[in-house]
């Protein structure tokens, strides 16, 4: 059973996994943490609303890439290890 092409799978949803973290955390990093509430205020506040919309829907699909990512990389490892273990026992020729 050849693993490449799955560890090639796994890398592209860590890469993708570690690039939203990163535009996250730069979204993040620029988000204006002031309570704005007066009327002169009101595009601070459309602003505001605009990058809390953007980090949540970052969240949600850290998450799920997150979560994908180490099911797979768990379904690697245990495919890793059974095919080391039918080696080790002389079941595969």
């Amino acid at each position: 059973m050849n693993l490449n092409p799955l560890l090639m799978l796994w890398s592209g949803l860590l890469l993708a996994t570690v690039a939203v973290s990163v535009v996250r955390w730069n979204v993040g990093h620029k988000e204006d943490d002031h309570l704005h509430y007066m009327d002169t205020d009101a595009h601070l506040v459309a602003a505001q609303a605009a990058t809390a919309q953007r980090l949540s829907v970052l969240d949600r699909w850290r998450r799920v890439l997150l979560a994908v990512t180490l099911l797979v990389g768990l379904g690697l490892a245990a495919a890793h290890l059974y095919k080391v273990w039918e080696q080790g026992a002389g079941l595969v020729n």
